[in-house]
């Protein structure tokens, strides 16, 4: 049998092609079809499907973590990838897209630039709560982005602190025109990019409505901090906490004026606590504001009566007083005792409602409990919580501390009984009182 030409065996080739060509494609439409049908039935039968858009959109919000992280595992990514229904619903939920902690890597590609800018975008008008980290906020791609919805943030948390720069106004005029709290934190590199004090005060000036600020000044070069050139007044700002404050703290305060200060949280780093004090002092004496709680974490070996009584008289209004003790000082705890418990009407916080201290495990003596019990009876009338938490070092060896007299147990259990909640840490056991033992059932 003669062999077909070459000619004819490629047109029969073709035509087999075209008509496997051809049932593909049919294939391919009757998928898209069965896909069609298959989603509309999904949609009749998805209890989302019969919700108002209103209660999915809220429904989708709470399976947002409070700090959803940026990445292929998000919620909010995984919610497009369900169906058409909740990607639809997702994309109109801009609260979904509002609140986000992000990484930044050291090598941004232009995928990963498209990918932050699409999920901020998809927020529209939203306050924004916006958390930074990384190494990589200076490049122009991300600052760009980030600029752009600094005007939507109600919430900034920033790590490493000089990423902050970022934000600062610049000859485009970028302001904080909604922020309400911002944290700054550092690194253990940031000691090599110091954060300018000026960065703080130009930040006040740039956030009216900021409430809420929480900076470690650990960082803070020195001889930036003696450079601020500007001074700070705000008057919306009622929650300030200043961790690691060494001098570079120090020097920031002055330029600070707050008067509708509510609650102030000072962590002095360092053994120089009367200078660091002295400092505050004045912070509050220039400031005057309505301050009701103090909590103060210094333990320094400088702490002397005086101090804490200029300190305390400066903040007469105060309701919440904190004082995590001294390393070596042990009479602070009962120089506090005898300051408040003076006699006549306390000159010293006379609307003290929490106390809080935290002393050395070794410390306590029956004697300090005595002291503690008459200050608690002498001040139940106002006075509705009292802490008082021991600590110890790693190196050191566990310490039993010490319990109360008798008699003062008497005390601290009537006053539990008329209402005032006492925490005295593992003492407190000491305190319950023994249920009765129930007597055993005899047998008939």
């Amino acid at each position: 049998m003669a062999a077909e030409p070459d000619e004819v065996l490629r047109n029969r080739l073709a035509g087999v092609q075209f008509k496997i060509d051809s049932r593909v494609e049919t294939l391919r439409n009757l998928a898209r079809i069965k896909s069609g049908i298959q989603r509309q039935l999904n949609d009749r039968h998805d209890p989302i499907a019969r919700l108002p858009l209103e209660i999915s959109s809220a429904i989708f919000t709470h399976c947002v973590a409070s700090r959803d992280e940026y990445g292929t595992l998000s919620a909010a990514l995984l919610l497009l990838r369900i169906c058409t229904l909740w990607t639809e619903i997702a994309l109109f939920t801009p609260s979904l897209w509002a609140n986000l902690h992000v990484n930044i890597p050291d090598e941004v590609t232009e995928e990963w630039v498209a990918f932050l800018a699409g999920w901020l975008a998809r927020g529209n008008d939203h306050p924004l709560l916006l958390s930074l980290g990384g190494t990589s906020a200076y490049k122009v791609e991300i600052k760009r982005i980030i600029v752009a919805h600094a005007h939507r943030l109600r919430e900034l948390e920033v790590q490493p602190h000089p990423y902050l720069a970022v934000f600062l106004p610049d000859e485009d005029g970028t302001v904080f025109p909604t922020l309400e709290a911002l944290f700054v934190h550092p690194t253990g590199n940031d000691w090599r990019h110091p954060m300018d004090a000026n960065t703080v005060v130009q930040t006040l000036k740039s956030a009216p409505l900021l409430k809420t600020l929480s900076v470690c000044t650990k960082a803070i070069s020195n001889h930036l901090a003696f450079a601020v050139q500007a001074h700070a007044r705000h008057t919306a700002l009622t929650t300030l906490r200043i961790e690691e404050m060494g001098d570079a703290g120090s020097v920031l305060l002055p330029f600070l004026t707050l008067p509708s200060l509510v609650e102030l949280e000072i962590i002095v780093e360092d053994r120089e606590t009367i200078d660091r004090i002295g400092g505050v002092i004045s912070f509050l004496t220039r400031s005057s504001p309505p301050l009701k709680a103090l909590y103060l974490n210094a333990c320094q070996s400088a702490w002397r009566q005086d101090v804490l009584e200029r300190l305390l008289d400066v903040v007469p209004g105060l309701e919440t007083f904190s004082l995590w003790n001294a390393y070596e000082v042990r009479d602070v705890f009962l120089d506090v005792l005898r300051i408040l418990d003076a006699a006549g009407r306390y000159r010293y916080l006379p609307e003290l409602t929490e106390l809080l201290l935290t002393v050395y495990a070794s410390w306590p003596e029956p004697e300090w409990y005595t002291k503690l019990a008459g200050l608690l009876n002498a001040r139940a009338e106002n006075l509705k919580y009292l802490s008082l938490d021991f600590y110890e070092w790693e190196d050191t060896p566990y310490f039993e501390p010490a319990l109360p007299a008798d008699e003062d147990k008497r005390i601290f259990k009537e006053l539990i009984g008329k209402g005032m909640e006492i925490d005295l840490g593992p003492v407190t056991n000491c305190l319950e009182e023994s249920s009765p033992q129930t007597p055993a059932v005899q047998p008939s």
